[in-house]
């Protein structure tokens, strides 16, 4: 009897101290190293067999395929101008709210994408197509870096829906940094709806040249989404047909960076706004969100425009142009405030429309300096300097 207790004592205690090895080594083959093309000929068989956790290594190549991620999961590229996901000439799937894509992110799966690019399609064959590079919704994430968006698309990323929307409101969230965007025909990186949350930082936008949609926008959150956009280049978008030039009631314009309605918390600062319709665009009761340290350059009709609510805008920098800065009311009191402004070069400083409401363009006291010429200085003159904007330009 002793020694049969002695014997499982000592197997208990050995089980013990193997335990930890064995929990460890369980752990340590959790999350997996799949690579494509020589694991799985494709992206998507690769991501239908992978695990929650998994990691992806895709080698360098065209993949012409639609992606449907409904899993948590990592997604590495070897490089955004070697590693291209491209969408195929025949589209058949849609997201959520049936709107074609090249990836959709669905299912409240936690992506991390980097190192590759995403390609729309050719040409203008996408002028009639709903085509969204990366779509965002059903509660899902991403988390995009050193990549690249281009090619035609409508929308380069889609993040959440609003509610008016099929099968809306969709809810989202993403953080782009170091991405380059380009060639969108509708809208660079969107967020909309409540509780949708959009961070860009440190990426290069640009439009598509000659967009048949009026009010091409680079960078905007709406309908109640959180959007925080800093470090960025924002330019060329642009509206040349009829229905678009510098009348502000009559006419559309397209924006470089927009928040309509955002969410508490939003923010607009560090960015080189430069060769857009208009650089700046904040609209609704958006008296909590930030924008300051922002350049706006050769931005044609309007540098920044407030609509319909109280904005301050600080620490800027605005040349060129029709108009410095707009302050537009259709239905509510409408106050700009200048904090610490630079105009210069434009035609108007600035404007008012009191359309529905009042509308107010105001100098926090000791704030603007006007420059018209080289020569001639109004309003109280102040100094400082305005941080240069840092990008990471991938579109070559």
């Amino acid at each position: 009897m002793k020694r049969s207790l002695t014997i499982g004592i000592v197997a208990i205690v050995f089980a013990i101290m193997l335990l930890p090895t064995s929990l460890n080594l369980q752990t340590s083959n959790a999350a997996s190293l799949i690579t494509v093309p020589t694991d799985y000929p494709t992206i998507q068989s690769a991501i239908d067999a992978a695990n929650p956790g998994d990691s992806i290594k895709v080698l360098p190549g065209t993949y012409t395929e639609q992606l449907t991620i409904s899993k948590s999961l990592t997604l590495i590229g070897s490089g955004a101008k070697v590693t291209i996901i491209k969408a195929p000439a025949v589209l058949q799937d849609t997201n959520a709210i049936g709107q074609f894509y090249v990836v959709d992110i669905n299912s409240g799966a936690e992506v991390v994408m980097k190192g590759l690019a995403v390609s729309g399609l050719e040409g203008l064959t996408c002028v009639n197509i709903d085509l969204a590079g990366i779509s965002v919704m059903e509660e899902a994430s991403l988390n995009l870096g050193s990549a690249a968006v281009n090619g035609c698309t409508q929308h380069a990323i889609f993040v959440g829906a609003p509610p008016f929307v099929p099968n809306g409101p969709q809810v989202g969230d993403a953080t782009v940094t170091r991405t380059s965007v380009t060639d969108y025909r509708d809208h660079g990186i969107l967020a909309a709806g409540e509780d949708s949350t959009l961070k860009v930082s440190y990426s290069n936008l640009v439009g598509a040249e000659n967009s048949e949609i009026s009010g091409m926008i680079g960078l905007v959150a709406d309908f109640g989404a959180k959007g925080i956009f800093d470090h960025n280049k924002v330019s060329r978008n642009l509206c040349d047909n009829p229905d678009c030039g510098p009348d502000f009631l009559t006419q559309f314009q397209a924006f470089g960076v927009v928040l309509g309605c955002a969410d508490v918390g939003s923010v607009i600062s560090f960015n080189d706004v430069s060769n857009n319709d208009a650089g700046i665009g904040v609209f609704g009761n958006s008296v909590s969100c930030k924008v300051d340290h922002n350049t706006l350059t050769k931005n044609r009709f309007f540098g920044a425009v407030v609509g319909d609510g109280e904005q301050t805008i600080s620490n800027t920098k605005i040349s060129g142009g029709n108009v410095g800065v707009l302050a537009v009311a259709f239905e509510v009191d409408t106050v700009a405030t200048l904090n610490r402004i630079i105009i210069t070069g434009t035609t108007t400083p600035t404007q008012e429309l009191p359309v529905g409401a009042t509308a107010e363009v105001v100098f926090a006291p000791r704030s603007a300096q006007i420059m018209q010429s080289t020569t001639t200085l109004t309003d109280n003159p102040v100094s400082f300097v305005l941080p240069a904007p840092a990008y990471e330009d991938l579109s070559s």
